[in-house]
């Protein structure tokens, strides 16, 4: 927000907003400005809101002894927190955490107050503050934050875990109960749809469960990185390889696109059925008829899946199609169902078998994404009478499927030969299979 321009090295321009912010930090803007005074202002600013959030939690600590939540009904402390100050659940978890770990170690609250320790730094050592070690926290605390107040947050959860070990080793020897192993955070992940139909993923993985997670989308992340442009052709001898191209998405939406291969693979390969009698695999489409609307030749539908898809546009929808299970459902008004239909295999499992020893990988010029990160994608698409079959149908990863279906990439002929993919700008590029069939030459 500030410096809101920088001219030069020198000169520092305030807008109206720097102005108020520097008359609530104390700082002259009369007076000529210098950018350590903005160092200044942070740390000081930073500082007064470390202690807003101690007197915050001061309050909680008195308002949760009182179980004053169940005066607006609330279900439980953490519920009456999230609803009542709009934030997140974990953010709600995490202050009546800080809350109760401070009540019971006020030398930690008093280092808060003074500045010595940021919050982060303090989370540590709370966590290993437990009942079963307070003779020990009392006697080593304050050499605790004397130690970890100029460390980065990591270090200081190593030194706590440290402290913590070396302390059960030592009420061992000493015969006294050995305090119980810190117990591991218990993971959490919460799903919601907001209103325009996207999801919001949040949630707490505990250590072992987060070393999965991560190798996992490390692997996928690796998978669905770009590719060189260019065609499948040899490059001759001397000619150096295309570069491949900069990742143009951020740190965040790569784990996003990873976090989707990985489900979408793990649909693929998993073929038991539910508890609710539904396929676990391939998307799932039922195509809703209204009687009404059958009788008076005005049909129509909406794709729907265990989960509401109410926010998908139809480019979604016919790219969910193309590799999908449909079902007929009739219906007279909103809620009456009358009749579903039998649940057909758009692409069979031989067909799939066979489009993808064919094709191998992804079929979009350039791109090597192993055949079970892919999807089966009709060239003329099934729902404007296109036929499923091997010629109609080839392979394309998840990034490539999107493109054609919603990037205005274009992609035409014959699945067994060339397929030719244009691009919004008109630009064509060929794709074979890597082992096409070659014509035998007659004998005769």
């Amino acid at each position: 927000m500030y410096p809101s321009e920088i001219c030069d090295e020198t000169e520092w321009f305030l807008t109206a907003a720097d102005v108020d912010m520097l008359a609530g930090s104390g700082i002259d803007s009369d007076a000529e400005f210098r950018p350590a005074d903005h160092r200044d202002a942070v740390q000081e600013l930073w500082h007064s809101l470390q202690i807003a959030r101690v007197n915050l939690l001061d309050s909680i600590i008195c308002w949760d002894r009182a179980d004053a939540h169940v005066l607006d009904g609330a279900r439980t402390p953490t519920a009456w927190l999230r609803h009542r100050l709009r934030v997140s659940h974990s953010h709600a978890v995490s202050l009546l955490q800080q809350a109760r770990g401070l009540r019971d170690a006020p030398p930690v609250r008093d280092a808060l107050l003074a500045g010595e320790l940021s919050f982060d730094q303090a989370d540590q050592l709370l966590h290993v503050f437990v009942a079963a070690r307070a003779e020990y926290v009392a006697r080593d605390v304050d050499m605790l934050i004397d130690h970890i107040s100029t460390m980065p947050v990591a270090q200081c959860r190593i030194v706590a875990g440290h402290w913590a070990a070396r302390v059960d080793a030592e009420a061992l020897v000493d015969g006294d109960a050995v305090p119980p192993p810190v117990a591991p955070t218990v993971s959490e992940l919460r799903v919601g749809e907001i209103l325009d139909g996207d999801t919001v993923i949040e949630g707490v993985l505990n250590a072992a469960d987060a070393v999965v997670v991560r190798t996992a989308l490390a692997a996928a992340q690796r998978l669905a990185k770009p590719v060189p442009s260019g065609d499948d052709e040899a490059l001759e001898d001397g000619v150096t390889p295309p570069a491949a191209p900069a990742d143009p998405r951020s740190p965040a939406q790569q784990r996003a696109d990873a976090l989707v291969l990985i489900a979408q693979f793990f649909l693929d390969h998993h073929n038991r059925h539910d508890h609710e009698g539904g396929s676990i695999g391939r998307a799932h489409v039922n195509v809703v008829v209204n009687l009404d609307q059958l009788t008076t030749a005005h049909v129509t539908g909406n794709a729907e899946t265990p989960y509401s898809v109410s926010g998908l546009d139809m480019a979604s929808v016919l790219q969910t199609c193309c590799d999908a299970s449909i079902t007929r459902i009739l219906t007279a008004g909103p809620s009456l169902t009358l009749d579903i239909g039998r649940e057909t295999r758009v692409i069979s499992p031989a067909l799939r078998k066979a489009v993808t020893t064919r094709d191998r990988t992804c079929r979009f010029p350039g791109c090597d994404m192993p055949a079970w990160f892919t999807d089966v994608h009709h060239i003329w698409h099934w729902t404007r009478g296109g036929p499923t079959n091997r010629e109609n149908c080839c392979l394309l990863c998840r990034h490539h499927h999107t493109l054609i279906h919603k990037g205005r990439w274009a992609v035409t002929g014959n699945a067994n030969g060339d397929l030719i993919f244009t691009s919004p700008e008109g630009e064509s590029h060929r794709s074979r299979p890597p082992n096409p069939q070659l014509p035998l030459r007659n004998s005769a």
